[in-house]
C-alpha cells in the first residue's frame, strides 16, 4: 500500500494509497488549482485525466493498484476456506482484515470510476475469489452489496481485536469504511434501521 510502482508504472507519483490520495485531492474540487503546472502533476492541474483515458494517472495506475489489493485479499480469503467459511479460531482476525481490505479497494474504485451512486448502472468487474476468469462489469448495487456484506462480516470477525500497529485493520476501521460506503449511497441511519426491520419481518 506504500510501495513505489504498485500502480504498475515508473511514475514518481505512483506510491500506493497516499499517491492515490494526492490524485483524488486534485480531482475533488477542494484544492485551489492556481497554476497550470504542478511538476509531476501537470496533467492533473487542467484535469486532463478526466477527459482523456490515455493518461495512466488515476486511470490505469489506480485501477491496477486497487485490483492488486483485491487480488491479494481474495487469495487470503480462499486460503481460509472461501467467502462462506465459518472461522472460529485465531484466523478470524486474518479473515476480517482481508474482507475489510477487499471492500476498501472496491469503495475507492467506485469513487474514482462513477460520478455518483446509481444502483442499476454498470461499474466494475466484481472478483470475490481467485478463479481468474475475466468478468464483465457488475451493477453498482451488486458491488455495493458486496462491500456492505464484507464490512459487516469484518466488523464481527474483528470484534474485540486490539491492533498492535496503526496500519492494521480492526473493528473500528471496518465500521468506518462501512460508514463511508453508506454515505456514498446517500444512506443514513434511519434508512439502515428501516432496512434491518424489513429483513426481520
Amino acid at each position: 500500500m506504500y510501495t513505489t510502482g504498485t500502480g504498475g508504472t515508473t511514475d514518481h507519483a505512483d506510491f500506493g494509497q497516499k499517491g492515490n490520495d494526492i490524485y483524488s485531492d486534485f480531482l475533488s474540487g477542494d484544492l485551489a488549482l492556481t497554476a497550470n503546472g504542478y511538476n509531476r502533476y501537470s496533467s492533473f492541474a487542467p484535469l486532463l485525466v478526466t477527459v482523456d483515458n490515455t493518461y495512466t494517472r488515476a486511470n490505469y495506475s489506480a485501477w491496477r493498484y486497487y485490483y492488486r489489493i483485491i487480488g491479494s485479499a481474495n487469495k487470503i480469503i480462499d486460503a481460509l476456506g472461501g467467502n462462506d467459511a465459518t472461522i472460529t479460531d485465531s484466523n478470524k482476525t486474518t479473515m476480517g482484515q482481508a474482507k475489510a481490505m477487499r471492500a476498501y479497494a472496491y469503495f475507492y474504485l467506485t469513487q474514482l470510476y462513477i460520478p455518483e451512486y446509481n444502483p442499476t448502472s454498470k461499474v466494475l468487474p466484481l472478483y470475490i475469489n481467485t478463479d481468474g476468469d475475466a468478468l464483465e462489469q457488475s451493477e453498482t448495487q451488486v458491488v455495493y452489496a458486496q462491500m456492505i456484506d464484507d464490512l459487516e462480516q469484518a466488523a464481527t470477525l474483528l470484534e474485540g481485536y486490539s491492533r498492535a500497529e496503526l496500519f492494521e485493520v480492526n473493528e473500528d476501521v471496518a465500521n468506518t469504511l462501512l460508514a463511508y460506503v453508506y454515505g456514498s449511497m446517500d444512506t443514513n441511519a434511519t434508512d439502515i434501521l428501516a432496512r434491518d426491520l424489513a429483513e426481520k419481518l
